[in-house]
């Protein structure tokens, strides 16, 4: 006897605690697994643009077709825009073909006037405000996408696509603008695909243009995306 109560009875209640303590540390484990921090594949931006791009070189080139000339190149710059904490770079470059020379006033020929191209690369790595690069990462993506974006699936972990197109009366006759932009998730990496055209003589729906550019986004994007080792070392 244990303080008088039958030793059957006080075996009873320390097995049932010890039961019990083990269902809770079980518990806390799962608890802990549940919430590890991923680990962050990235810890810079490329230094360089025409390395970080050259897996798609055919298809920018594509892209900015009879408007490329032989001494454009990609711009590298430290995207002065962003003002958060994470890591980030800009590539671009803007298509015009002005060495070929301007048209006569005359030609009123369907022509397409300009092609621009933006890769944002943005990293996130952990400091004093971000403990999981990771999931912030993911915050951001889901929460800069924009209304009227379209779910993108063999893209990286995740991508949507933005697509715009107007056509402004006060410019030349027959002037479409389109943008497409495809944003992609992979780990700690956001990168986004921004590229843009104007046409002008252009009569046809301008939503052509967005698909057009629709196209090229995509080609870019997944390119991009399928050697985002190459691009980001």
């Amino acid at each position: 006897m244990t303080n008088g109560e039958p030793p059957r009875r006080a075996f009873a209640r320390v097995r049932t605690a010890a039961v019990l303590g083990a269902v809770w540390l079980t518990l806390v484990g799962c608890t802990h697994s549940g919430t590890a921090v991923a680990q962050p594949r990235f810890d810079k931006v490329p230094a360089d643009c025409t390395l970080a791009l050259a897996p798609a070189r055919t298809q920018i080139t594509h892209f900015a077709g009879d408007l490329l000339e032989p001494d454009d190149d990609l711009v590298t710059d430290d995207d002065v825009e962003r003002h958060d904490t994470a890591l980030h770079v800009r590539c671009w470059e803007i298509f015009n073909g002005r060495g070929g020379g301007v048209p006569a006033l005359d030609d009123t020929t369907l022509r397409r006037t300009s092609r621009d191209l933006q890769v944002r690369f943005i990293v996130f790595v952990a400091d004093d405000a971000v403990a999981d690069p990771v999931g912030e990462a993911k915050r951001t993506f889901d929460s800069h996408r924009r209304p009227g974006s379209t779910v993108t699936s063999g893209i990286g972990e995740a991508a949507y696509t933005t697509t715009q197109n107007t056509r402004p009366t006060w410019l030349i006759p027959g002037t479409v603008t389109g943008s497409v932009e495809i944003d992609i998730l992979i780990s700690n990496l956001i990168v986004e695909v921004d590229v843009s055209g104007i046409n002008v003589y252009d009569m046809s729906d301008p939503a052509q243009i967005s698909a057009d550019l629709a196209d090229h986004a995509t080609t870019i994007a997944t390119t991009i995306a399928s050697n985002i080792d190459a691009a980001m070392a």
